[in-house]
């Protein structure tokens, strides 16, 4: 199967479950195909902690539950890590109600290399538009 038909079956397989982000769903997919066993629930549990004085909570985006029984969150963001940690709140809400479950973040590279190694999961899609910056060379 060709790359670009590859991409479209995915795409299309992704559309049948509700969730509002293109790069999630598309994930969901890939899941499927990496835990072909597993039951995947989309933001199906939240934990709360005390952080710095106050409540607070997060909400993984998927719950994997391997046939072994054990049970994998994973939360996934397009955003660099750049210095900051964008999803530091998340893991120290975590670290603190359920340090004793598996809690994985996949971030923009790892997202990256995921795609790279699995031709078809596209999760940044490309659009075949030029920047402005070569629009005056036309």
């Amino acid at each position: 199967m060709s790359y670009r038909k590859e991409c479209e079956r995915i795409e299309a397989s992704s559309k049948q479950f509700d969730i509002s982000k293109r790069t999630e769903r598309i994930f969901r997919v890939f899941l499927e195909q990496v835990f072909p066993d597993a039951n995947i629930s989309y933001e199906a549990k939240s934990f709360t902690a005390i952080i710095d004085g106050k409540e607070e909570t997060t909400v993984p985006d998927f719950e994997v539950v391997r046939r072994d029984g054990k049970t994998i969150f994973i939360e996934i963001t397009k955003d660099s890590r750049n210095g900051a940690d964008p999803k530091e709140r998340e893991k120290r809400i975590m670290e603190q109600a359920a340090s004793d479950v598996i809690y994985i973040v996949l971030y923009n590279n790892d997202l990256k290399k995921i795609q790279r190694e699995h031709p078809g999961f596209e999760f940044f899609k490309k659009d075949g538009r030029r920047s402005n910056k070569n629009k005056n060379n036309l």
